[in-house]
C-alpha cells in the first residue's frame, strides 16, 4: 500500500503544472490574497501605521515607509499590487502615446492635403493672371500697332492738307 502511495506521489509530482490544482488541494497550498484586507493583518496595519488612523498620512505612504515591518505575505501584495497599477500606467502611456502619433500623423497628412490644395490654387491663378498678361499686352501691342497707324494716317493726312493749303495760296496769289 505505502508502495501505490508513494507512486502515486511521485506521478503526481513529476506531472508538472498539468495537476498543480490537484497537487495543491491535496497538499493544502495556499490561495493568493485578492485584497489588501486579505493579505495583511488588519491589527498589523494599526500597530504599524498609527499615524493614517490620525490623518497625518496615507495607507500608501505609511506601508511605503515600513515594509521592512510588514509580514511576507502583506509585503508581497502590496510589491504585486504596485508592479500591476505600474504595468498599467506604463500600458496607458504607450496607448496614449499611439493615439498621440495617430492624431499627429493625421494632422500632418490633412496639412499636406491642405498645402497641396492652397499650392494649386495658387498656381491657378498665376496661371490665369499670366494668361490675362498675355492678353492685355497682345490687346496693348494692337492698339499701339493702331495708334501708330492713325497717327501715319493723320501725318499723311496733314502733309496732303499742307499741300493743298500751299496749292489754295498759289490759286489765290495768281488770282489775284
Amino acid at each position: 500500500m505505502k508502495k501505490i502511495v508513494l507512486f502515486g506521489l511521485a506521478c503526481v509530482m513529476t506531472t508538472g503544472a498539468a495537476n498543480a490544482g490537484l497537487f495543491d488541494s491535496l497538499f493544502g497550498a495556499k490561495k493568493e490574497p485578492a485584497t489588501l484586507e486579505e493579505a495583511c493583518n488588519t491589527d498589523e496595519i494599526k500597530q504599524i501605521c498609527p499615524e493614517v488612523l490620525l490623518g497625518t498620512k496615507t495607507i500608501a505612504e505609511c506601508v511605503k515607509e515600513n515594509a521592512t515591518n510588514l509580514s511576507k505575505q502583506c509585503a508581497s501584495f502590496i510589491k504585486k499590487s504596485i508592479s500591476e497599477k505600474k504595468e498599467a500606467i506604463i500600458e496607458k502611456a504607450i496607448a496614449a502615446q499611439s493615439e498621440t502619433t495617430a492624431a499627429e500623423d493625421a494632422a500632418k497628412s490633412a496639412i499636406a492635403e491642405k498645402k497641396e490644395g492652397i499650392v494649386a490654387a495658387v498656381i491657378a491663378a498665376k496661371s490665369e493672371s499670366d494668361a490675362k498678361n498675355e492678353a492685355a499686352k497682345a490687346d496693348m501691342a494692337a492698339k499701339k500697332a493702331a495708334v501708330q497707324e492713325a497717327a501715319s494716317e493723320t501725318a499723311a493726312a496733314a502733309r496732303q492738307t499742307g499741300e493743298s493749303l500751299k496749292a489754295t495760296g498759289g490759286l489765290l496769289k495768281s488770282m489775284f
